[in-house]
């Protein structure tokens, strides 16, 4: 497979992220690690789970070289941790002096709400953005705090560029599920609020990067450009020509292994391709090539349409290469 040879630009000012999560599997993703330390217990990062990894993989992705990595495991191989753990990592991190701490994870021991309160503020004073995310009944520390910037999922938006936003200034991402590393070297599909704050890490990334603004500056005009999600209108995905055609017509092949009539251009999913059958599909491209697909890159609509699948191939592969 032919990749692309132009010179990844190189960035002097890298955004420092801190992923406070079940630590990050050193298979799995190929990053800079600015600092990294456990707080179970033993000095191993090594994810047990698969949660920090996704979003780690993720974050590459999106922001390439333009990001370094914070990484402060708090979460077992069960993807539990101590609400007193939590606040324990908050402090690492504010001392560390990131431009962003993602919080994919909480707590709903509302007693320890003071807490969090004094860490968020301390956060804002250095002009650290305090990620959060939440459940499902959306009563999670730090979550409910006005001193964070909340981002959740939305099944309606199918476009990974766009963010939306309420009228309590939380914003709204794609909300699809999307491929994590497991254990014994398996993969599942997790579709949860966890895997939304990247895209907007992204956003706000590219836009600091082209604006001389400070962090929290950076987020009111993010604000000022987003939609409201009242008036999100769902766009359908669509087939798109692919990139490289000896590729794509070999990642055919694969697939109709899984669908023996498959026709190219309509939706996978409408024609019996399985959830399983995805991750089935690049473990088969992987075997076929030779190659090493990150498969924490991958969301469920990467696989609506063969060719959108092999373009977005492409372009994780030509990324992690360079």
């Amino acid at each position: 497979m032919e990749m692309n040879s132009t010179t990844p630009i190189l960035y002097e000012k890298k955004i420092t992220v801190a992923v406070i999560d079940s630590g990050l599997s050193s298979l799995q993703v190929n990053t800079k690690i600015k600092f990294s330390c456990s707080l179970l217990g033993d000095d191993s990062i090594e994810d047990g789970h698969g949660h920090g990894t996704g979003l780690v993989g993720m974050l590459s992705e999106f922001c390439g070289n333009r990001i370094e990595f914070i990484i402060i495991k708090v979460l077992d191989d069960n993807c539990r941790g101590s609400s007193k753990t939590l606040l324990k990592a908050m402090d690492i991190a504010i001392d560390l002096q990131p431009d962003i701490i993602n919080l994919s994870l909480g707590t709903e021991d509302m007693s320890l709400r003071s807490e969090f309160v004094t860490k968020c503020k301390l956060a804002i004073t250095k002009d650290i953005l305090l990620i959060t995310t939440t459940n499902e009944n959306e009563r999670s520390l730090p979550f409910i705090l006005d001193e964070t910037i909340r981002i959740k999922s939305s099944k309606q938006i199918v476009d990974t560029e766009q963010l939306y936003i309420d009228q309590y200034s939380t914003f709204y991402t794609l909300g699809i599920p999307h491929i994590v590393p497991w254990k014994n070297g398996k993969y599942v599909f997790i579709n949860r609020n966890s895997f939304a704050p990247p895209y907007f890490i992204r956003k706000f990334l590219d836009y600091k990067l082209r604006n001389s603004l400070n962090n929290y500056s950076t987020v009111t005009e993010i604000k000022k450009n987003c939609s409201n999600i009242a008036e999100l209108k769902t766009k359908e995905l669509k087939f798109e020509i692919p990139s490289d055609f000896d590729f794509y017509r070999s990642l055919l092949e694969i697939t109709q292994r899984y669908i023996p009539q498959f026709e190219e251009q309509k939706i996978t999913f409408a024609q019996g391709l399985k959830m399983n059958d995805c991750i089935d599909i690049l473990v088969d491209t992987e075997k076929k090539f030779g190659i090493k697909i990150p498969f924490t890159y991958f969301n469920i609509n990467d696989f609506t349409y063969i060719s959108n699948l092999s373009n977005k191939i492409n372009k994780v592969l030509y990324f992690h290469l360079s």
